[in-house]
């Protein structure tokens, strides 16, 4: 037996916040008994996936680079026979803490990505222009019963910070209206955008930092240029935290 070797060292993204993850795979042949990768001062284990594939995911926060931002990725191999040469990437990775300052703008992005990927027109492929999920209430989107139904996501509202343990900590809150000239066709998009939102609660904690999310709504009828409109507001809050 030999001392490992290390090749094809890569990584699946090199810019990320704290709360999402990087991958780290490489190709370690002669048997290796342990493999890990040194990203700054933290150390991240690799496990044996597919032959000589070794690979593992991390989050921002557990690698905990100083300053949250790193320009040496090394992998290391070793066995009974001795360590490899230390490889480096040929990709340096930045690790930045999740911001207060563009919380507003990152969260609101998400919630609108969300909809349009979970959401199915009901007058998919009969609107000029297509689309239908706003930010803002506008004559222009709603002039006309065809217009209908529309779906609108408000701006984020994300509150006072107070600090906790190191961390620090904000209300956060965001409300999605459904409007529709079907009072049926309300109460089912209504569903939808609850189901979306549901289970995407996981990537709202472990990427956006969004924990205890809860959720109410309430419904209103009003009449826009001659036409009835049915209208039902789900209102969302939650606790914002990130690391200053």
């Amino acid at each position: 037996m030999t001392a490992p070797v290390i090749t094809n060292a890569t990584l699946d993204d090199s810019t990320i916040t704290e709360r999402e993850s990087v991958t780290f795979t490489c190709n370690v042949s002669n048997t290796p008994t342990d493999v890990w990768v040194k990203v700054g001062s933290a150390r991240v284990v690799l496990s044996n996936t597919t032959g000589t594939i070794y690979s593992a995911s991390e989050k921002g926060w557990n690698i905990g680079v100083a300053s949250y931002a790193t320009t040496t990725i090394t992998f290391l191999a070793s066995n009974a026979d001795g360590g490899s040469i230390p490889v480096n990437s040929d990709t340096a990775l930045t690790v930045s803490a999740s911001s207060y300052s563009t919380a507003h703008e990152d969260i609101w992005q998400a919630i609108y990505d969300r909809m349009e990927d979970q959401l199915v027109d009901p007058r998919l492929g009969s609107r000029s222009p297509a689309k239908w999920i706003f930010a803002t209430f506008s004559d222009k989107i709603t002039t006309g019963k065809d217009k209908y139904p529309v779906i609108l996501v408000s701006r984020i509202r994300v509150g006072t910070k107070r600090r906790t343990y190191g961390k620090v900590h904000a209300p956060v809150r965001w409300e999605i209206d459904v409007l529709s000239t079907e009072n049926e066709q309300t109460d089912t998009l209504t569903s939808d955008v609850h189901y979306a939102i549901s289970t995407y609660l996981d990537t709202l904690r472990c990427t956006y930092g969004i924990s205890n999310v809860e959720f109410d709504e309430d419904d209103d009828t009003f009449e826009r240029s001659g036409i009835k409109v049915h209208m039902k507001t789900l209102r969302f809050t939650g606790d914002y935290g990130y690391v200053e």
